[in-house]
């Protein structure tokens, strides 16, 4: 018995599943479609920026349960706030790295796509203070010692009842360059601060909308792989007739001793409407930011 792929879908009724095939495919459509799965995934949806996006979610949730415990408790306890901004520092160089080895896989190191790319990110190294800055501190915080220099915290009865909480966290340009040496272009940037403080907060914010312009830019870039791929998972799924159904691939194979498995392969139109929207806010917020001079917005 050769072993072939159908076409069909899962249909649930009263808790009950049923696999209702549609018609045979090809080991080259099956093929395409994970192909086209891959590309969205590497791309968009479990791209680097979306670690680093999560780190950046993290820290700032951080900085509200830090908040809430000093509230509770009238004591600071930093342990979380720095080992979240440790770790976004982290990601943030690992964005830069890992999204530079997808396009350089992707279209080769010699490629225009990957000079724009880099062109990117030294556009943004060059014009944002915040971004460098983050980018050379990942040294200091992986090789020296935790980035943050000074930490406390102000509380104030709320209006409403209970407890507002403020926290200050800032960097200290002295005390950085004193115990490190190897920041580059961005010891000028320390020295000319003086013994001004730098607001960590607002630091990382301005570096995170750094990393979604450049994140931005290579996601129109790479638009028609996108587009592509989004065309090949939504022409399988349009020939599924039940709306609410799931659409999938099948195959059965004989095992040696006489069993029989099966092979599936999910049609993920889902992830095809994401990308769109995810590509279409991207255009939109390139759009808006150069119309006004400014930064794309921040999600």
């Amino acid at each position: 018995m050769n072993a072939t792929w159908d076409l069909g879908f899962e249909r649930i009724e009263d808790g009950e599943h049923a696999w209702v095939p549609v018609r045979p495919a090809t080991e080259e459509e099956v093929a395409r479609l994970n192909d086209a799965h891959t590309d969205l995934r590497l791309w968009m949806i479990e791209s680097p920026f979306s670690k680093l996006n999560a780190d950046y979610l993290a820290f700032v949730q951080a900085m509200t349960n830090t908040a809430r415990r000093a509230g509770a408790t009238g004591h600071l306890d930093p342990r979380e706030l720095v080992s979240t901004l440790v770790n976004w520092l982290s990601s943030l160089r690992g964005f830069d790295d890992k999204t530079s080895h997808l396009v350089s896989t992707a279209h080769g190191k010699e490629s225009d796509e990957y000079t724009a790319w880099k062109a990117t990110l030294r556009h943004e190294f060059d014009t944002d203070f915040s971004y460098r800055f983050c980018y050379k501190l990942r040294n200091f915080a992986q090789h020296v010692q935790d980035p943050v220099q000074h930490l406390s915290f102000t509380s104030s009865e709320a209006p409403g009842g209970g407890i507002d909480v403020a926290l200050r966290m800032e960097f200290d340009p002295p005390v950085l360059l004193e115990r490190y040496r190897e920041w580059g272009s961005v010891r000028k940037d320390l020295e000319g601060l003086g013994d001004s403080r730098i607001d960590i907060p607002t630091t990382v914010i301005r570096a995170m909308a750094s990393c979604t312009r450049a994140l931005q830019r290579l996601v129109v870039a790479e638009s028609p792989r996108i587009e592509g791929a989004c065309d090949v998972i939504e022409s399988v799924a349009g020939e599924i007739p039940l709306p609410g159904s799931i659409p999938m691939y099948m195959k059965f194979e004989p095992n040696p001793d006489q069993t029989m498995s099966v092979r599936l392969v999910a049609v993920r139109p889902d992830a095809a409407e994401l990308a769109r929207a995810l590509l279409a806010r991207c255009r939109a917020e390139l759009s808006d930011a150069s119309g006004r001079g400014g930064a794309a917005h921040l999600t």
